[in-house]
């Protein structure tokens, strides 16, 4: 007869002490949403600490990591849970939460928590991996680094997403970077103001899609590089993104890859779900359905 584990009734709260909405308030939120039965551990994220330092994210009584914060600290519990598949739940507590803004998971604390301990499925999600960090919505270097580099953090903790905007039109006129990218088996040579690798499929705001059939869980990487270079073409396709157009734009070059390989000359910085993250080269592989997310039921 198989032996059994240990039941799995604790829940690891992973929280960015300087989440947007005070993180007092929606701990508490979590713990009061919580079955009598469950153990409810808390953690909180420190700069230049990975979280694997911190927790056994793969402690066998562990139900679930409830990461609570924006897209940086979900993105950081799924690179320290490595090959674990435990799910994770996710309290939106950031400037922008895209993850949880795209799988449709609750703003508010209480409706998130009740969805963690409640009625759920669990969605296979996959993950884009650089060999030391993972991402689940968007890599990119270029325009997209430039305003995130540019953007007073501060001001992004006090009005969210809206502090990208005034960085991003600033950007807009910046000399366009040369990029050698390989997809899989094939070369390409071009300068670009931004070259991005997206799983996910919207900037910023789910109403904003970067491309109609982008899907997080279809296995495939999906490079998309925008070749405008003058001031005037830039704000065309601009207009094109908003009016969700690019699938038609002369300034837009579109492939689905399993691995990809970015190279800038000279080197230049690169975002991963919004964060910083040194500088390229940049490379990615795909790993298919390799995270758990606690999703709403429908």
């Amino acid at each position: 007869m198989e032996a059994l584990g240990p039941p799995r009734n604790r829940y690891v709260v992973v929280a960015n002490p300087a989440t947007h909405g005070k993180v007092d308030r929606i701990v508490s939120a979590i713990r009061s949403g919580a079955p009598f039965s469950a153990t409810i551990d808390v953690c909180y994220t420190k700069r230049d600490i990975s979280l694997s330092d911190l927790i056994d994210l793969g402690a066998a009584d562990i139900a679930a990591i409830i990461a609570v914060g924006g897209d940086g600290t979900v993105r950081a519990v799924a690179t320290a849970l490595g090959k674990n598949t435990v799910p994770i739940g996710i309290v939106p507590g950031g400037s922008t939460n895209i993850i949880a803004q795209e799988l449709k998971i609750p703003k508010d604390p209480a409706k998130a928590a009740a969805l963690i301990f409640g009625e759920h499925r669990i969605y296979k999600m996959d993950a884009g991996d650089t060999g030391s960090e993972r991402f689940l919505h968007m890599a990119g270097s270029g325009l997209d680094s430039r305003f995130f580099a540019a953007t007073n953090p501060d001001l992004k903790r006090r009005i969210g997403w809206r502090a990208y905007l005034r960085p991003a039109i600033q950007q807009l006129s910046a000399k366009p970077v040369r990029f050698h990218i390989q997809v899989d088996d094939s070369v390409m040579v071009v300068d670009s103001p931004l070259v991005l690798i997206a799983n996910g499929t919207s900037i910023l705001r789910p109403f904003l899609p970067i491309y109609p059939d982008v899907c997080s869980n279809d296995g495939w990487l999906d490079v998309i590089v925008f070749t405008p270079k003058s001031y005037r073409a830039i704000v065309q396709t601009v207009t094109e993104f908003v009016v969700r157009a690019l699938p038609r734009s002369d300034y837009v070059i579109r492939v689905k890859a399993k691995h990809v390989e970015l190279i800038a000359d000279p080197p230049f910085p690169v975002q991963l779900d919004g964060d910083l993250q040194g500088e390229t080269p940049l490379i990615v592989d795909i790993e298919p359905g390799a995270l758990s997310i606690i999703v709403p039921a429908s």
